[in-house]
């Protein structure tokens, strides 16, 4: 799954250093785009709460079932 950094350049996220996506001398700059792995659900749910990443590709979305329709009982 990707993330763009949207956040000012020079920053430095603890999260990517700690699931090792990034290193600790290493600063993000605006616009940059983040490989994160799909199995990684606790780092992708911080960067989804976090201000400074939003997603570039979607999960596939699941088939939404249709309800079922109500028969008419005149």
């Amino acid at each position: 799954m990707k993330f763009q950094y949207t956040g000012p350049d020079g920053h430095k996220t603890l999260e990517l250093v700690a699931f090792e996506i990034m290193e600790k001398d290493e600063e993000l700059k605006k616009n940059q785009i983040i490989e994160v792995p799909d199995d990684n659900k606790r780092l992708v749910s911080c960067l989804d709460a976090s201000g400074y990443f939003k997603r570039v590709e979607k999960e596939e979305s699941k088939p939404v079932k249709k309800p079922k329709q109500k028969r008419r009982t005149d």
